[in-house]
């Protein structure tokens, strides 16, 4: 009889070949060493392979890396221009408003009375263009002078302009119910309000490309205070033209309102924009 005879006929079936069974019990069955049937196996030990990717990367002194949280605009900017884009546009739509008809309107007092008389504008409805102009140069003013301080900053600028504006436009319509001036005092607050219409349109996307843009810091910034500058200038000199031909009152009370309210605010305005 062979040896794999002798195991089987000394071992149950269900223990054949079975690895589970401990050496001393088939040893004390069959009276045999299993290391001489079932020799084991070598371990062997893992192979460490090193990895494609160990000399690709950047070391933690990298000068970009340590300049970018320095230089990139913090995550409220998107958030702030993607609002304002979305409020804008949805006041536009609201209201029908286009753009043809509101330049247009800018230089001809006939059109802005069509203007305003068929898209029912006037008082409060009107205010939203010119709130909309100020959170555009709040925030430019935070992108060029103020640096990346926190959102709260830009937030308390933005609500110390709109609450000077309003106060502006409530002294305009004061000064003419004192001087029995309505027709010419509101004509005037509506022509500025569709001038900072325009303005805040074209300053939105400038607003993305000083953001985010290696070179808006400088180029766009400069566009957007021509733009600026050429809106302002334009607003004031169609403001003279009409209160040259609505006004009842005389020239002296005229250049008194403008030293008041529009000479002086703006001084003060670019005085501190160019002390920072």
């Amino acid at each position: 009889m062979t040896t794999i005879d002798t195991i089987q006929t000394a071992l149950p079936f269900y223990l054949w070949d079975s690895p589970y069974q401990l050496p001393e019990q088939a040893e004390a069955n069959v009276g045999i060493p299993l290391d001489s049937i079932f020799p084991p196996r070598e371990i062997q030990a893992p192979v460490v392979r090193r990895s494609l990717f160990t000399h690709t990367t950047l070391p933690t002194t990298h000068d970009t890396l340590q300049q970018r949280p320095e230089t990139s605009p913090t995550a409220w900017v998107f958030v702030y221009l993607i609002a304002l884009c979305g409020l804008l546009f949805l006041y536009h739509s609201r209201r029908k408003l286009r753009l043809a008809d509101t330049l247009h309107s800018a230089v001809d007092r006939r059109a802005m009375d069509r203007f305003v008389r068929g898209n029912n504008l006037g008082g409060i409805s009107l205010l939203p263009m010119g709130l909309f102009a100020i959170s555009a140069l709040s925030l430019m003013v935070y992108l060029k002078a103020m640096g990346h301080t926190a959102f709260s900053t830009c937030l308390l600028f933005a609500v110390a302009l709109a609450a000077l504006y309003i106060i502006r436009n409530a002294l305009i319509h004061f000064l003419g119910n004192v001087f029995e001036d309505t027709d010419a005092t509101s004509a005037y607050i509506t022509s500025n309000y569709i001038y900072h219409d325009i303005l805040a349109v074209g300053l939105i996307p400038l607003l993305f490309l000083m953001a985010y843009m290696p070179w808006g810091d400088n180029v766009a910034f400069y566009i957007a205070a021509g733009l600026t500058a050429l809106c302002l200038i334009s607003r004031l000199f169609r403001g003279l033209k009409l209160f040259l031909t609505l006004s009842k009152s005389r020239s002296f009370y005229l250049f008194y309102y403008l030293c008041i309210v529009e000479l002086v605010p703006l001084l003060v305005v670019v005085k501190w924009f160019f002390a920072q």
